[in-house]
């Protein structure tokens, strides 16, 4: 994977994270079906923790949950740990 691939991948996932919180947001307020918080805990664990932390602050959505922003801190730190690793055996 060239640093060209991972950045387009990182934008990528960061915008499909934006989504999925803006979809949560009108579910929430519509009583409909809501996204899971384990799928936001995937999506964080796979570089999505950016757009997840930026629609929770553009939308107001989900800023207060402590639970919610444990689950993200815990993403974060697994893809800090793959992302050391696949340098690490320089893969990228």
């Amino acid at each position: 994977m060239t640093i060209n691939n991972a950045i387009i991948y990182l934008i990528s996932i960061n915008i499909i994270s934006l989504v999925c919180m803006a979809f949560d947001k009108r579910q929430a307020t519509k009583r409909g079906q809501r996204v899971s918080e384990y799928f936001f805990t995937l999506l964080s664990m796979l570089g999505g923790f950016v757009g997840i932390i930026g629609a929770g602050l553009i939308f107001r959505h989900k800023t207060r949950k402590r639970s919610f922003q444990l689950k993200i801190i815990f993403g974060i730190l697994i893809f800090i740990l793959f992302a050391y690793l696949i340098i690490q055996s320089n893969l990228v």
